[in-house]
């Protein structure tokens, strides 16, 4: 069958084609005659691949696309051009933070590679230019030119400060509380659009409105100078907070060359932010788990947690009143090794989670109640979870299209549906894993994983509901179907 849907040509029986394929021809066999039929079949399948994922671009679908590059360079790693149309393919389809992970992936394995070969090996040209443009601030778009919404804020992203579609939930009071008391360190963990960013900004605004100093740091958006070194990454912090302080400080003056990286930043904030602030200072963090894969996140990390020690041996200190504000979404014992060199043990932690019913029947009255009665927001609910981005962006376009729960599920099994970038990104991060994939795919199939940390990590990631084999599960029923149909 599977020979017979290669051969026909067309997209769809090389679609058929590629679900058919479920591996290597055998596999355990050592038999002469399968090596060949069996690498054969392997190479038909990645040709397979290569023309499903050009189908695909070539009719605007990247993260279609995307998604089927994630197999073709986990299958040929070797092959640059995979890599070059995979983060090509997530730059077009407006995924950035995800092409610039893939990048960073890539420039892990041209590492190891040349390792082995005593060899320095770097990524193309074509793929330097293209991260380097996406790490370029975007133009402004001016108001007049800003698209009309008629009343409904277009969904992704931050939620605006004074947005009326904002739901409270008690983690916010949890993390406000730990700002005003000005607690070493405030954790916020959840997996992608779960509302961190949003929480974030809040709590940041607020304490702005207190009388705090604020300084917000995206770590999505560092670059690879800044990643290149700790000593680059430290500079680049404490110019970052030099400029957002209007302190007038070139932070490369305070760097001495013979004191260490963490020594020089932590005098530069000794004497060139707390002797001239007497407010409090909060420190914001966004995407902190971009750190965690660095060699150097021990040091850093390790660092904060310093400051947090330091408050007991010196009551009176600055760090009395400096507050760190770290949103994550990754466990971080999983790359921290030492637990008393970790930040993330210590402090307030506070964990976001999905929407309950009731907080979904209030955010449908606010959008107009286009869930007509709480049959359907349990109906909705039993489909995304209570998960925030995909609550959010059902009410919207049943508002803003007039569409009924019935189409939201009928375009919930669209592979171009409403949902299909979220499901999308969420499948390409997965099989950038093969491992992880490999022991989703066994869940899937009714094994549970003999891996704990893999059952941590795909919670963590918002795939699972659960932290131990005995109680975990899919999400919600869409990613159920989704994971189901393209991972199986």
């Amino acid at each position: 069958s599977f020979d017979q849907s290669i051969n026909r040509g067309d997209i769809a029986s090389i679609q058929t084609a590629v679900k058919l394929y479920k591996g290597s021809l055998l596999k355990d066999w050592d038999d002469t005659w399968v090596r060949p039929e069996r690498e054969e079949r392997r190479e038909r399948y990645l040709d397979a691949l290569t023309v499903l994922a050009e189908n695909a671009s070539r009719n605007e679908r990247y993260l279609e696309a995307a998604r089927i590059l994630a197999k073709l360079v986990d299958a040929r790693p070797k092959l640059e051009s995979g890599w070059e149309q995979l983060i090509e393919a997530l730059i077009k389809s407006g995924a950035r933070v995800e092409a610039f992970d893939v990048y960073q992936k890539y420039g892990a394995y041209l590492k190891r590679a040349g390792e082995t070969r005593n060899v320095r090996l770097e990524p193309s040209s074509k793929i330097e230019a293209m991260i380097r443009q996406i790490q370029k601030k975007p133009t402004p778009i001016p108001p007049e030119l800003m698209p009309d919404f008629v009343g409904y804020e277009p969904i992704g992203g931050a939620v605006p400060l004074q947005s009326p579609y904002y739901v409270e939930r008690a983690a916010d009071v949890e993390v406000q509380t730990a700002i005003k008391r000005c607690e070493s360190i405030v954790l916020i963990k959840g997996p992608r659009q779960i509302g961190k960013t949003s929480l974030l900004a809040r709590v940041l605004h607020q304490a702005r409105q207190d009388g705090a100093k604020v300084i917000l740091t995206d770590w999505q958006k560092l670059g690879s100078t800044e990643l290149e070194s700790i000593e680059a990454f430290f500079l680049a912090q404490a110019q970052s907070i030099s400029d957002q302080l209007k302190l007038d400080v070139i932070a490369a003056d305070c760097f001495h060359p013979k004191r260490a990286p963490s020594a020089n930043f932590e005098r530069f904030l000794h004497d060139r932010v707390f002797k001239v602030i007497e407010a409090p200072i909060v420190w914001g963090m966004d995407e902190v788990d971009r750190l965690f894969p660095c060699p150097f996140r021990d040091s850093v990390f390790g660092l904060f947690r310093s400051w947090h020690n330091e408050r007991a041996y010196d009551p009176l200190g600055p760090w009395q009143r400096f507050t760190l504000a770290m949103a994550y979404a990754t466990e971080a014992h999983l790359f921290i090794q030492d637990l008393n060199q970790s930040p993330f043990n210590v402090g307030s932690r506070v964990v976001l989670s999905d929407f309950t019913k009731e907080q979904i029947s209030d955010l449908n009255r606010r959008y107009g109640s286009p869930l007509l009665d709480e049959a359907e927001v349990d109906k909705l609910y039993q489909l995304v979870g209570g998960h925030p981005y995909l609550v959010r962006r059902s009410l919207h376009e049943m508002k803003k299209r007039r569409l009924t729960l019935d189409d939201i599920e009928t375009e919930a099994e669209r592979e171009n549906g409403i949902f299909s970038d979220h499901l999308n990104r969420m499948v390409v991060a997965l099989l950038m894993d093969a491992d992880l994939t490999a022991d989703l795919c066994n869940f899937l199939a009714g094994e549970i994983s003999s891996s704990k940390n893999s059952i941590i990590r795909l919670s963590s990631a918002g795939v699972l509901l659960g932290n131990s084999p005995g109680d975990v599960r899919i999400r919600c029923s869409l990613y159920d179907r989704f994971l189901r149909r393209h991972l199986l």
